[in-house]
């Protein structure tokens, strides 16, 4: 599908432009902002998305863009047009695209476009702005690789190699210094042992004075009842006589002394020490079994990351093993794995360079859409690094219609197919080629 004219009112800096389209290339030139490049984007602004808030020309409150459209296979013309107004609020609002094909009005004009527009279309830099990943997974594609298995590989050998470095960050600083055992139960015993035998003899000793006392108790009551009788001593001499005789049978029995608690300071003391040491060991013995599982993890870890690794080796040397296949030149990947094009890294691609693998990226992925929009735009098509009179031949032989704009004048040289616009303040110059 081939565009025939492209018809701009009061968009942007552009009053009223109609480009006809009957070349393989047409050329925009002019000065900076002087409406080339929003030729260039009213092209794909008709066809949807977002457009700027001061897309309609100053002072106007309505704007359109209509893109003629043909194909060999119809019998009818069509086209795409998009019109945009100034609301009561004075923002800037969008009606619906209007889609005409073989001249049937498309009920879902959205749909249609997206089977025909080259992602390359909307924006010459599609390419550049992906990310690594997305460009190593649009690169394989295109060269027909498919990378998910070591992909998967990776991506679970990766995720189970973060979870193991978590693991061995939470074990923290581990002290495996030695530390002895000790019987902290032989010395208890030993202890018990003295203190049984205080107790055995305390026992015996107050069994000895609870039976004492009571006797001793008695004398000092009989004494004293003797004294208080002396004075009846005649009258009591019989009974006197038979307390004297008690007294000659019962004599005084001795109180002994109950025997010290012996000093157990130092077993206590040798006891206390030897359950902190007890506990050091056991510390230390769960420290050792910490640090092995440490080292266990981190082997694991090891053979995690080698296996990441040697994955990442397997995948690189099959990307560069297949770079030559690539149906853009100078596009492949390094032995590194890494993409690269014209020897340059994608990262560090200049202007020109980027400018020249969209362009490439273009036509691969415009010939894989069926009955696509065969329509390239380049903007600043002056940075390409080499002659955009050179695209003819490519427009020809792609049965393309390229559409550039270029900074400054154009030169007399103008070959044949080309056709040649100056813009100049919104106004537009066929010089008829």
């Amino acid at each position: 599908m081939n565009i025939t004219s492209i018809a701009i009112k009061n968009i942007g800096i552009l009053k009223d432009v109609t480009i006809e389209v009957n070349n393989p290339l047409i050329a925009v030139f002019g000065e900076p902002k002087q409406g080339k490049s929003t030729i260039l984007k009213a092209a794909k602004w008709v066809f949807g998305g977002e457009v700027p808030e001061d897309i309609i020309r100053h002072g106007c409150q309505e704007a359109s863009i209509k893109v003629g459209l043909n194909d060999p296979s119809w019998t009818a013309p069509g086209y795409a047009e998009r019109t945009f107004y100034r609301a009561a609020d004075g923002s800037t609002k969008s009606r619906a695209v209007t889609l005409v094909m073989n001249g049937e009005v498309k009920k879902r004009p959205s749909d249609e476009i997206k089977k025909i527009l080259n992602p390359f279309l909307i924006d010459q830099d599609h390419f550049v702005k992906m990310s690594d990943t997305a460009r190593t997974k649009f690169l394989a594609e295109l060269l027909g690789v498919d990378t998910s298995d070591i992909d998967k590989v990776i991506l679970e050998t990766e995720k189970k190699a973060s979870d193991q470095r978590v693991k061995i960050k939470a074990y923290g600083n581990i002290d495996t210094a030695p530390v002895e055992d000790v019987d902290v139960d032989d010395l208890k015993k030993k202890k018990d042992v003295i203190v049984d035998a205080w107790r055995s003899q305390k026992e015996a000793v107050e069994k000895h004075n609870d039976a004492a006392r009571p006797i001793n108790n008695k004398r000092e009551r009989v004494a004293a009842e003797i004294d208080s009788v002396k004075a009846e001593i005649e009258r009591l001499t019989e009974r006197a006589k038979n307390l004297a005789g008690w007294l000659v049978d019962n004599p005084d029995v001795s109180i002994d002394p109950i025997p010290e608690m012996p000093d157990t300071h130092e077993l206590d003391e040798a006891i206390s020490n030897a359950k902190a040491q007890k506990l050091r060991f056991t510390t230390y013995l769960e420290n050792k079994k910490r640090a092995q599982a440490l080292e266990d993890d981190k082997a694991l870890l090891r053979v995690m990351e080698e296996s990441v690794k040697e994955a990442r080796i397997e995948k690189k040397s099959l990307l560069f093993s297949i770079s030559e296949s690539c149906p853009i030149e100078g596009l492949g990947f390094n032995e590194e794995g890494d993409i690269v094009f014209e020897n340059t890294h994608v990262s560090m691609l200049s202007t020109s360079q980027n400018m020249r693998l969209s362009s490439a990226c273009f036509s691969v992925i415009g010939k894989a859409i069926e009955n696509g929009l065969n329509l390239e735009i380049i903007d600043r098509a002056e940075s390409l690094g080499r002659s955009i009179w050179e695209f003819t031949e490519k427009a020809e032989k792609e049965n393309l219609t390229i559409l550039a704009a270029i900074v400054g004048q154009a030169s007399a040289d103008i070959p044949e197919n080309v056709g040649v616009f100056v813009v100049e303040n919104g106004e537009i110059q066929n010089l008829g080629k």
